[in-house]
């Protein structure tokens, strides 16, 4: 039986640190090119956001080549106007903005006329261009309560599902955090 102390967590860390730096150093490195072909035919499949970017002078065309290169399979959250540039680097668009918003989400029927429309082009667009998912938000409480919030959530989506399933997309919900980043949002647990 050893005891766990706190150098030995350290020593860990430290252990994971230097294995995931060997790890990223024989995929950059010298093998480099079949590494990457190796990664991207693995059952783990990952994508980027373009905000991995930011503060970098890269723009569409460069962050597609770079994501590639990388092996990532994707881009997510964005729309119809980047398909063509990720589809030239062999990317999929994976997670499609649905015209839902953090403020603005599909938890008030207030909300459905608007977000409706952009959320069916969004899923005919993800379709056609071998997208697996498309994101929606369930938006501020604004004096919703949990209940309300679920139930114009759960008519809104009644409305869409047909559509999703038909082209084979996955509509998926963020859950953001609401005691540190949104206050208000409502889709938090």
């Amino acid at each position: 039986f050893m005891q766990r102390t706190h150098a030995t967590v350290l020593a860990r860390r430290h252990f994971l640190s230097l294995l995931g730096g060997a790890t990223a150093f024989s995929i950059l490195g010298v093998a480099a090119p079949a590494a990457r072909a190796e990664a991207r035919k693995g059952r783990l499949k990952q994508a980027v956001c373009r905000g991995v970017f930011k503060g970098t002078d890269l723009d569409l065309e460069a962050q597609c080549r770079e994501a590639a290169r990388l092996g990532a399979c994707g881009i997510d959250l964005v729309g119809p106007e980047t398909f063509p540039v990720l589809k030239k680097h062999g990317l999929i668009p994976t997670m499609v903005p649905g015209g839902s918003g953090i403020k603005e989400g599909i938890n008030d029927k207030k909300n459905h006329a608007t977000i409706e429309p952009k959320l069916r082009e969004a899923i005919v667009a993800a379709a056609a261009a071998g997208a697996p998912n498309v994101i929606v938000l369930a938006g501020d409480r604004k004096g919703l309560t949990d209940e309300q919030g679920l139930e114009n959530t759960v008519l809104f989506l009644n409305r869409i599902k047909g559509l999703a399933e038909e082209k084979g997309i996955t509509i998926c919900m963020e859950l953001l955090n609401s005691r540190r980043d949104h206050p208000d949002y409502q889709g938090d647990r």
